[in-house]
């Protein structure tokens, strides 16, 4: 399972990661962290569940741009 680690521009209230949270598994993703300290999101999610196409467009839906960080396959 791919694990993601990016930020997001725009994010800087808690409702707005609340969103982005209930918008990310709702297609389809299995974990989500936000760390508000370092400001880094972390997702993991099954291939055959969702893409990360999918992903990127809900933030970009919810008006954010992903900023990634990291992707480690496992």
């Amino acid at each position: 399972m791919p694990i993601v680690y990016f930020n997001f521009s725009g994010v800087n209230c808690t409702g707005y990661v609340a969103a982005v949270e209930a918008a990310l598994y709702q297609t389809g993703v299995d974990h989500f962290e936000y760390d508000t300290f370092d400001k880094i999101a972390k997702i993991v999610f099954d291939e055959k569940d969702t893409s990360f196409e999918k992903i990127e467009n809900a933030i970009k839906e919810l008006g954010f741009q992903m900023h990634i960080i990291d992707i480690i396959e496992e």
